[in-house]
């Protein structure tokens, strides 16, 4: 019961920042530029994009089966396929991400009635997996952003969050793989006996530590969240040419990967406001819009273009969510490939 509570009281407090985020761009922004800008819009480059984003579920869907065969659970590639869009429907149109690991938790069971834990670990690692591909890409170009860096002092300490939390990830993920657990002080085994449903975390662990022997399937799965990462930011850099927006690839990685991090914060809604803030922030600091209003009216480029941009990679992204749930209304999990 206290959970639950717990839940609803995150769930009103996320709907809240939603509501006032939104509000104070609706009330803020000048529509007339925004559906001006819509207007000469090239559909060419979105159509392209809209192309890329149904890849990109596609290769969400290779990466998540690799990690599904780590963890010794057998699941057809359409199924994950199907999963994948299914759960995509359900992070569109519920309340955040969550509902779609959750659907995808559950409909993942009749394929591993035994192994909850590790279905539910891989889904956990295929976002850390994802996450980790996007700060990798990120941190690679930096010798290429120094001019950058220099003339910008907010992107300086962007980079700097962006390194340190790839350094934890790195960290966790060494302690995690290789510390001996068993040789710890008596003392902390002793402290270790006292926490609720450690056996869980000892699943965890050992379904971890499976990627150093299915090495081959690891490395598949980091090809495709590499190649994931690739052609996202690719319908972003469609995105922005369709609507004039002068950006590079290497700006937009950025970009998408800050955005990928704060709108992974339990912070709103399906990240829904804090999205188009963050894409703000962050083309104002490439210097791609301007938040001076009278300096935006002359440029053509204010706000409105980077809230533009998110509204229409939602929607692009929704066109696939709505194949999503015409997948979920006739899937039905094979049983005979239960093992």
């Amino acid at each position: 019961m206290r959970v639950l509570i717990g839940l609803l009281r995150s769930t009103w407090l996320r709907a809240t920042v939603t509501v006032l985020v939104l509000t104070y761009f609706v009330a803020t922004i000048r529509w007339n530029d925004l559906w001006g800008r819509l207007d000469r819009a090239k559909p060419g480059w979105l159509l392209v994009a809209c192309g890329l984003l149904g890849i990109a579920y596609l290769m969400s869907a290779v990466r998540w089966w690799f990690l599904l065969r780590v963890q010794k659970i057998a699941v057809p590639f359409g199924a994950s396929v199907a999963l994948t869009y299914i759960a995509q429907f359900f992070n569109a149109f519920m309340l955040g991400a969550v509902g779609g690991d959750v659907v995808k938790t559950l409909m993942i069971l009749p394929y591993a009635p035994n192994r909850r834990t590790n279905a539910t670990l891989s889904i956990l690692l295929d976002r850390i997996l994802g996450l980790a591909a996007l700060l990798a890409s990120s941190i690679a170009t930096l010798p290429w952003q120094y001019r950058e860096m220099a003339e910008h002092p907010e992107l300086r300490s962007v980079v700097s969050t962006l390194v340190s939390v790839s350094i934890v990830l790195v960290l966790a993920a060494i302690i995690v793989g290789l510390w001996p657990f068993h040789r710890s002080p008596d003392w902390a085994m002793r402290l270790w006996a006292r926490v609720p449903r450690r056996h869980i975390a000892s699943l965890f662990v050992t379904g971890y530590r499976a990627h150093y022997v299915a090495w081959k399937d690891t490395l598949g799965a980091i090809v495709a969240a590499f190649a994931l990462t690739f052609v996202v930011i690719a319908a972003g850099w469609c995105i922005a040419r369709g609507i004039g927006l002068s950006v590079t690839y290497i700006e937009m990685l950025e970009i998408f990967t800050v955005a990928t991090c704060v709108i992974s914060l339990p912070i709103s809604i399906g990240g829904h406001g804090v999205r188009e803030g963050i894409f703000v922030f962050m083309f104002a600091v490439y210097g791609l819009i301007t938040l001076n209003t009278d300096h935006a009216a002359a440029s053509r480029n204010g706000p409105e273009t980077a809230i533009l941009f998110s509204l229409i990679f939602f929607a692009l992204s929704s066109v696939w969510s709505v194949v999503g749930g015409v997948v979920y209304l006739v899937f039905k999990p094979s049983r005979k490939l239960v093992r």
